[in-house]
């Protein structure tokens, strides 16, 4: 009985949360007709225009008798249209933060709902999976699902905000360096240095030793301590000039 009663009143809980959604859908269309003609800006259009600063309104009424007070109203710029859109926003403000409030509440709900199924839904097909091993047609019934759970997002190659930054920042002090006449080294000239392989020593010559009689060992000696005395004192006088 008590499982009865369970799905009972989660089929009354759910029929009671779609009459509200519709019914709010309803409030939410006459709001609109109340605020008349659509005057939705997009993201880009917000880009380019003008962002107010903080306690701006106080300012601008301040501002609206001293443009009157000298004359300064114009047909192409007009102090009074200045004070209407003023009041708008000031009236409108009250409005957008209760709605964010409740748009905020209502993600929530939306999130954690889609989460909670979201996460039944991965631990069903884990389990599911490892009965279809021994289970054929369990494994033909998660064909249909299959492609779905193995599907991967490809990853994101868009530059994030920082690096959009980094990059405009940088074509400007480019320009910047170019209009004053600033050398700008480039990327291989800041390189690091590669390192370079040190050079193998090479293997020492042996010297044949010869054996000969005295007549020849006279000589070689003699021409062997000629060139020795000839790369000494060469040595020699070449310091001493440098010195």
């Amino acid at each position: 009985m008590k499982a009865v009663k369970s799905k009972k009143s989660t089929a009354s809980n759910n029929s009671n949360l779609v009459t509200f959604v519709a019914d709010m859908s309803a409030a939410m269309d006459k709001i609109d007709e109340r605020l008349g003609t659509d005057t939705s800006v997009t993201a880009a259009d917000k880009q380019r225009s003008v962002k107010p600063r903080k306690g701006a309104h106080k300012v601008l009424e301040t501002l609206v008798p001293i443009v009157r007070q000298h004359g300064l109203d114009s047909p192409g710029l007009s102090s009074e249209k200045m004070s209407e859109q003023l009041v708008l926003a000031q009236t409108l403000r009250p409005l957008v933060m209760r709605i964010q409030a409740s748009l905020e509440r209502v993600q929530g709900q939306l999130f954690a709902a889609e989460s909670e199924s979201w996460t039944a839904g991965l631990q069903f097909y884990s389990l599911l999976q490892r009965r279809a091993k021994t289970d054929g047609a369990l494994a033909a019934n998660l064909d249909s699902v299959a492609s779905f759970f193995a599907y991967r997002r490809p990853s994101d190659t868009r530059p994030t905000k920082l690096q959009t930054r980094a990059k405009s920042h940088l074509k400007k002090a480019l320009a910047a360096a170019e209009r004053h006449g600033v050398p700008v080294p480039h990327a291989a000239d800041n390189a690091a240095p590669t390192a370079t392989a040190p050079a193998k020593p090479q293997a020492p010559v042996a010297i044949p030793v010869i054996v000969s009689d005295g007549s020849t060992n006279g000589a070689t000696n003699g021409a062997a301590n000629g060139v020795i005395n000839g790369v000494t004192n060469g040595a020699a006088n070449g310091a001493g000039v440098h010195g």
